[in-house]
């Protein structure tokens, strides 16, 4: 439902409410404008005084006037040689030319990095006067000249070019141009830079040769981002997985999580369903808490949302922060895990401003559903299952409607972008627009997104730098409104003949609605609008000491807005009614943070300490009325029923928590890493006696590689080793004020004159002044290593992970006299019940090679876990039951308790079939209501009568290993990238057999019902009886309930490996594109959750469940179906 301009709204609603976002928004469209290109320029200019002092403190000390890291390796470089720098106000690479005037060291810029490596030219091959004179006779010198760019068109500095074979070269200017004379068109370049793959190219016939050099992603992850502070790769001591933008360009995704799929190990994604809009479960090293433990995400060093609000076009990188020593500095947010967000930002070594449009276009696709029975079918099969079908009318005349042609139907998706960026010595800027609109496989059922990204940078003085992030959005969901296809008959029709929505069959065998009708006549949806953002500035106080105090802000609103129009079909009827719920929020961080670095010879001294404060505050209003004098409105002032209007709301649970940590980093000699993290938080949560929680965390790393003994010129070139332990803290979906008696609104009370109000009155639910944290404590065992010459990296993790004091929503017996509602329903109490452990091993390898043009890369994760309840203490039946998967059912599909794994499926064991009556009745166990074609129940505990005490554990929804396999091959100007995901030892319940299978209520069928045992005229099949004749000649329907109880017979195997991703691209030659005056340009195909091997038979193996950790694993008809997506899109660069 349409409302007046989002963009109004947005600035009504935030705008003119908040001053100082008025000042903010001032200062942006001031500054912008002002901006020029590149972040980092190696010409910044710094002054050095240093007196008969090591390369390696003179480097320190560059870095400490400067913007720059360096890179190098140890033994490449001799960083004792001793030398003395006295300049004033002079370039960062002319004093490194001064440093390294020996010839023994070249460098290279990429963004802020300084790579260092050793000069080895090439030894000139040796040709005698004469043989060298003929062969230039034969071969006559040629000039070649060009370009050097990376994949965006952005020319790179500082290239090697080198003929093969010779020591002829040059290096490419600052633009990233070159000119080189070589002996002949045989002749080979060979293009090298740290940070990139070495191309070698052959000359041939042409005079201009223009290369795009692709990153080396393996040198490139030297940096990761941690928790409010950056650090080397190689100096990490806990267990850290990064991704670049380059790994995850142009997914169709909707959310953050998703691009995580399949490439870190440890990490389970799986899409809760094919919806518009739909997000996705992230669970990080196995389930944490019988509550869920979701991740933290960190966007830009503030907590933001990264669900379908967010562009995902706009990552330049992502760190998943896995175990407690990286996660700790987030204490009692980061249980969990924590994936921090790193958002793009101008950077260059030009003043150029490079655009970039982008975008893709497909169709999407639902995978084959389950066919429902037609008319004729569902004739046959309800007169075999014993009903009179004689007065329902002639299926032969009937209408026979295939309600899964009706309701579905290829949806697409449409996604643009368009960003600039630029920087200047002083400033860096970067921003994007985009457009992103999914129309769904079901009817009427969309969802579209406008966002908008400011980044920017100001160097104030060599000293200060302030910058910002600002993020806007508006989404619109016109959610799924059709509901269960299931509950459908063919003989409905869509439309009757005059034009009217069809009616339910007058014979009364169907009570359903009309799905169509339910589609098209719930008008509107939700609409969310939002500022997202956050400023900081960083002072440079002394040298090594800095301090950075950072603001972040999401304030947004949305409105949730359905018109439902009357109707009466016969079966079901109801008045109009229009629902507006609103929505406000208020999400504010603010940080402090200190941090101190210092070198001591060989002693390497990293610090920090900061304080930190977030506040969420969110309140809502509802509105509804019934009856109006217009068919579809807007508007409540067309309501005819005063006396129906309701109005109901206030504030949310609020959110706030006050925080202060630390940590400190030491490294000795490079050999010799330690690391020590704590943060205390204080949440409103808990009460006075637990309302701080202390979370500890301590690692420790040895790089093998670095000491004397090691040969890094042998097969393994490089090892280290890391072992951490720490605390994490969760809260949970906990409410405020559990911890004492509190008030809550009860039912509206009519007064004598007319008026209506609401009471207040003690809630009646048990205060618990003992509730208290989750605490999450993790082991973690290390390996990187690196082979043949880095080619090849592997990583190797062994983790323990033990939550202990989990919270949990326990009921309370009704002689507590904690009841409420008309029912007397329990009122349950928050408390804390038990332990879980998840124990696993993860493995991540990456290998790359490059054979002439063609570059490859592969990738592989992997992750083991086994997860196991320790206790359940206090949760009184030493059990909890979840897990729904139809009203037909006879129990809860989950249990977890003691020594198991968390929410196994829990049931009857289906030990076969019985072949006849005398089976049964000979068996020698009593089985109520069994006989031939009833599946045989295994009598667990031995008592020779099947009851539910013979209930066993049949099924296990957490996988046993997860995996991913990623290959990207580039040959000249095509690309093929395969990403493949999957899951091995997990079981699925397929709650859809419940109904695919048998004849429940007045619910549609698939024709596998005419397979069972025993109907319609069958004999004894693999398939249990729905029922069976008595000698009175009626028909006993399900006896043995083979379709209602819960059992071993509908738990299936549901590992699978799916092509999640397949693209194939082109990029044309930049020669041709430069005369158009563009840098680079990328055409690609794409196909998504394309391809999926399983033995499972229902729709689709990626299964989340109805939204509970009880409901993992459960496919139940009422789940949006998963889709497939086939799409073509373009990458544009200037």
């Amino acid at each position: 439902m349409k409302k007046s301009s989002w963009f109004s709204m947005l600035v009504e609603s935030n705008f003119y409410k908040h001053s100082g976002l008025k000042l903010f928004l001032f200062l942006m469209v001031v500054g912008l404008p002002k901006i020029q290109a590149n972040a980092y320029s190696q010409f910044e200019e710094i002054t050095l005084h240093i007196e008969n002092k090591t390369i390696k403190q003179v480097l320190v000390e560059i870095e400490s006037k400067s913007q720059f890291k360096f890179f190098y390796k140890t033994d490449e470089i001799d960083l004792e040689r001793k030398v003395s720098i006295n300049v004033d106000r002079m370039p960062v690479d002319k004093i490194l030319e001064r440093v390294f005037d020996d010839g023994t060291v070249s460098f290279s810029t990429i963004k802020n990095q300084i790579v260092l490596k050793k000069a080895e030219p090439k030894p000139a091959k040796t040709i005698k006067p004469d043989s060298r004179r003929e062969a230039q006779e034969a071969n006559p010198a040629v000039s070649v000249s060009g370009k050097v760019s990376d994949e965006q068109g952005v020319g790179i500095p500082g290239v090697s070019v080198i003929e093969k074979g010779t020591s002829n070269g040059v290096a490419t200017d600052v633009e990233g141009g070159y000119s080189i004379e070589v002996d002949g068109p045989n002749s080979t370049l060979v293009f090298s830079s740290i940070g990139y793959i070495t191309q070698e190219i052959r000359v041939g016939a042409v005079s201009s040769l223009n290369v795009s050099m692709v990153e080396d992603i393996q040198s490139l992850n030297e940096i990761v981002v941690l928790g409010y502070a950056s650090q080397s790769k190689e100096d990490l001591t806990g267990a850290v997985s990064s991704l670049k933008s380059e790994d995850i360009k142009n997914l169709p995704v909707t959310s953050a999580a998703e691009l995580l799929q399949g490439r870190v190990a440890g990490v389970q994604v799986v899409k809760s369903s094919g919806a518009p809009g739909a997000t996705s479960d992230i669970v990080v090293r196995g389930g944490g808490s019988v509550n869920g433990m979701s991740p933290l995400f960190i966007v830009d060093g503030v907590r933001m949302g990264t669900n379908y609000s967010f562009n995902s076009e706009d990552i330049e990188s992502m760190e998943i922060l896995k175990d407690a020593s990286a996660a700790a500095i987030y204490g009692a947010q980061a249980a969990g895990g924590v994936v921090l967000i790193q958002t793009k930002r101008g950077s260059g070594n030009n003043e150029k401003i490079n655009i970039n449009v982008s975008g893709y276009s497909g169709i999407r696709n639902t995978r084959p559903l389950v066919p429902l029975m037609n008319t004729q079918q569902m004739f046959a099969a309800r007169k075999a299952f014993g009903y009179d079908v004689s007065a329902w009318g002639d299926p032969n005349t009937l209408p026979d409607v295939d309600w899964v042609d009706e309701l579905y139907n290829p949806g697409n998706d449409n996604n643009y972008t368009v960003s600039l960026a630029g920087s200047s010595q002083k400033a860096n800027y970067y921003l994007s627009g985009n457009i992103f609109k999914q129309k769904g496989i079901k009817l009427d059922n969309s969802f579209e997104r406008y966002s908008f990204r400011t980044n920017s940078d100001f160097h104030l003085s060599k000293n200060v730098t302030v910058g910002e992030t600002v993020y806007l959005y508006k989404s619109s969901l016109n959610p799924d409104q059709g509901g269960n296809y299931w509950r459908t008959v063919p003989t409905m029709p869509v439309y009757e003949p005059d034009g009217s929505w069809g009616q339910a069959p007058s014979a009364g065998y169907f009570n359903g609605n009309n799905p169509a009708l339910v589609a098209l006549t719930n008008h509107g949806g939700q609409d969310e609008f939002a500022i997202q953002s956050n400023a900081y500035v960083d002072i440079k106080i002394m040298e090594g000491l800095n301090l950075r105090g950072t603001l972040g802000a999401n304030i947004g609103s949305s409105v949730n807005s359905i018109f439902s129009e009357a109707y009466n079909i016969g079966s079901q009827s109801a008045p109009a009614i229009f629902t507006e719920t609103y929505t406000d929020w208020e999400n504010y961080t603010a940080n402090l943070v200190a941090s101190y670095e210092k070198m001591l010879g060989d002693h390497s001294f990293k610090a920090l300490a900061g304080y930190e404060m977030y506040r969420e505050d969110r309140k809502y209003v509802t509105v509804n009325a019934t009856n109006f004098v217009a068919d579809v409105t807007e508007s409540f002032f067309l309501n005819n029923d005063v006396t129906s209007q309701r109005v109901t709301g206030g504030p949310s649970p609020d959110q706030r928590l006050l925080s202060q940590f630390g940590r400190i980093n030491y490294s000795y000699a490079g050999k010799y890493l330690a690391s020590a993290t704590i943060r205390r938080d204080g949440s409103d949560r808990f009460g006075p006696a637990n309302k701080w929680g202390v979370f500890p965390a301590f690692s420790a790393g040895w790089r093998i590689s670095e000491e004397g003994f090691f040969d890094q010129g042998g097969f393994i070139s490089s090892m280290q080793l890391r072992a951490s332990y720490g605390a994490l803290g969760n809260i949970g979906a906990i409410p405020q004020y559990l911890y004492q008696v509190s008030y809550s609104p009860q039912n509206f009370h009519a007064l004598g004159d007319g008026r209506a109000v609401q009471s207040y009155s003690r809630a009646l639910s048990l205060a618990n002044t003992e509730i208290k944290w989750e605490e999450v404590k993790t082991t973690d065992f290390g390996v990187d290593f690196g082979l043949l010459d880095q080619r090849l990296t592997v990583t190797m993790d062994w983790y323990k992970r033990l939550t202990s004091d989990m919270i949990y929503q326990l009921p309370l017996p009704m002689s507590s006299g904690y009841v409420a509602g008309r029912l007397l329903a329990s009122n349950p109490v928050f408390t804390n019940i038990g332990e879980l452990s998840n124990t696993g091993l993860e493995i991540g390898a990456n290998y790359e090679q490059s054979v002439g043009d063609l570059q490859m890369n592969f990738g592989l994760t992997g992750a083991f876990n086994k997860n196991k309840v320790v206790s359940l203490d206090g949760s009184g039946t030493k059990s909890i039951n979840d897990g729904v998967g139809g009203q037909y059912l006879s129990n809860s599909i989950s249990r977890t308790v003691d020594g198991q794994p968390m929410s196994q499926f829990f049931g009857y064991v289906v030990e076969g079939i019985f072949a006849t009556d005398q089976e049964a009745q000979e068996r020698g166990v009593v089985q109520d209501g069994a006989g031939a074609g009833d599946l045989i129940y295994k009598d667990v505990n031995g008592d020779g009568v099947i009851t539910q005490d013979d209930r066993d554990f049949i099924g296990n929804p957490w996988p046993k290993l997860n995996f991913g396999i990623n290959i990207n091959m580039k040959y000249r100007g095509f690309d093929l990238a395969l990403a493949f995901q999957g899951v091995s030892g997990v079981d699925l319940y397929n709650a859809n057999r419940h109904y695919s299978d048998f004849l429940a209520g007045d619910y549609n069928s698939s024709p596998e019902v005419f397979k069972a045992s025993f109907f319609d005229g069958n004999g004894l099949t693999s398939v249990p009886r729905l029922g069976f004749t008595d000698v009175n000649g009626n028909y006993q329907r399900d006896p043995n309930a083979n379709y209602t109880n819960i059992s071993s017979y509908f738990v299936e195997n549901g590992s699978y490996l799916k092509l999640r991703n397949l693209q194939f691209g082109y990029s044309f030659p930049t020669a041709a594109l430069s005369k158009i005056k563009v840098s680079a340009l990328r055409i690609y195909l794409m196909a998504d959750n394309f391809l999926t091997f399983t033995k499972y038979k229902g729709v689709d193996p990626e299964v989340l469940g109805e939204g509970t950790v009880g409901s993992r694993g459960i496919d139940f008809n009422s789940r949006y179906p998963q889709t497939t997506f086939v799409s073509a899109g373009f990458n544009l660069s200037f």
